[in-house]
């Protein structure tokens, strides 16, 4: 069910891509993706690192104490999304070539999809929940959006396909987990704050990866002119719905590895863990080269499909993404070495902040998506340098 619901998810924005070609042009979606971009990086701050810290510990957690976790998790949430949603919808509403209010609403929705119960059904081990309380309505919701836009509906169709479930999501979640008035035992402003604080450091690797994660298309739009943010998004829309698809590797095994009550154990776990998904993700970015450029032009037009040579630098960084998500999120998560995952970050954003646009501007779509693999790459070099370090550390106690 792990394998089967991020495949899903990442079936259904392939659906509605045709519908906002055709409803709004190549402009709409410029427009549509410079604020799903920019929502993507507010929702990585909104998420606070719980996907990172939360989903081993609740592993290992009795029910109540796992249901306490959540429950603080959406509180210091919501705190964040106060700050973070506004300031989303206002980058969105000015970097968006057209359809500015559509963008803004699409960035801010973005930033509330975060609000989730993810994780915690991941660490939980509970696909089923997963499926229901969250895959499930935002497939609906896609699905919809989808058949309105292909009809002639307005791009504000496609808003609300992505809005309703972020929306959503954190009642159903509520109900769901069962929520209850005595797991907010405690909760002040100050212990809230001090959990804030605490997560600083899982949130300092996410949100700083968000530079050369979610931002890539929002940093060609800053240089490029609307044609070459359009083809980019295109490659870079099919490329993350190809390692969405791939999430399926570390939401099973960053359940199998956190029940495993010793570290020995759990250390194997992991490192057999990088290499399937090593594995995976180059098997998958091989299909991508062959697949990617006739799909872009099902989906979107003939101006902003996917190249040849496009299609290999993104196959390139969907193996390398692969590899990292074990790194990071799992191995030296189990070595107690969180703190590399933000010095990575730190060095993959630094890559990326001057790649991606002036790859951009000197070599358009291709040129931007070297930097993003130049980026990715210099993230997981730091990962693997760390986890060997940390690796060898613990040989030596043990």
């Amino acid at each position: 069910m792990f394998v089967a619901v991020p495949a899903l998810t990442s079936l259904v924005p392939l659906l509605a891509l045709p519908g906002v070609t055709a409803s709004a042009g190549t402009a709409g979606w410029a427009a549509v993706a410079i604020g799903q971009s920019i929502g993507a990086a507010g929702a990585v701050v909104t998420e606070l690192g719980w996907g990172l810290t939360g989903t081993v510990r609740v592993g290992r957690q009795a029910a109540s104490a796992a249901r306490q976790l959540l429950a603080w998790s959406f509180a210091t949430k919501a705190i964040v999304l106060v700050v973070v949603a506004p300031a989303a919808a206002g980058a969105a509403a000015l970097l968006a070539p057209a359809y500015h209010l559509e963008a803004a609403a699409i960035a801010g929705f973005g930033a509330l999809s975060s609000v989730n119960a993810v994780w915690f059904f991941i660490g939980r081990g509970d696909p089923t929940a997963l499926l229901l309380f969250d895959a499930l309505p935002r497939t609906l919701c896609g699905v919809t959006a989808a058949v309105l836009l292909l009809g002639g509906s307005s791009l504000w169709i496609f808003v609300l396909g992505v809005g309703i479930p972020a929306m959503a999501a954190p009642v159903l979640a509520v109900r769901a987990v069962r929520l209850q008035r005595s797991h907010l035992t405690g909760m002040t402003w100050r212990r809230l704050l001090r959990v804030i604080v605490m997560q600083r450091t899982a949130l300092a690797g996410r949100a700083v990866s968000a530079v050369y994660i979610a931002l890539p298309v929002t940093l060609v739009a800053a240089v490029a002119p609307t044609s070459v943010v359009a083809s980019f998004a295109g490659a870079d829309r099919l490329q993350r719905m190809a390692l969405t698809g791939l999430q399926a590797v570390p939401n099973t095994v960053q359940h199998w590895v956190g029940s495993s009550p010793g570290l020995r154990e759990r250390l194997i776990r992991a490192r057999n863990a990088a290499l399937v998904s090593v594995v995976v993700g180059g098997g998958v970015g091989a299909v991508f080269v062959l697949v990617a450029p006739a799909l872009s032009r099902m989906l979107l037009s003939e101006d902003t499909a996917v190249t040849p040579s496009a299609a290999m630098w993104c196959a390139g960084v969907i193996t390398v993404v692969s590899g990292s998500r074990i790194t990071g999120s799992v191995i030296l998560v189990v070595l107690r070495r969180v703190r590399f995952i933000v010095i990575s970050a730190t060095v993959g954003a630094s890559i990326g902040l001057v790649a991606i646009p002036l790859g951009a501007q000197l070599y358009g779509v291709s040129g931007a998506l070297c930097g993003t693999l130049l980026a990715e790459l210099g993230v997981l070099g730091v990962q693997v340098a760390a986890a060997v370090r940390g690796w060898a550390a613990t040989s030596r106690v043990s």
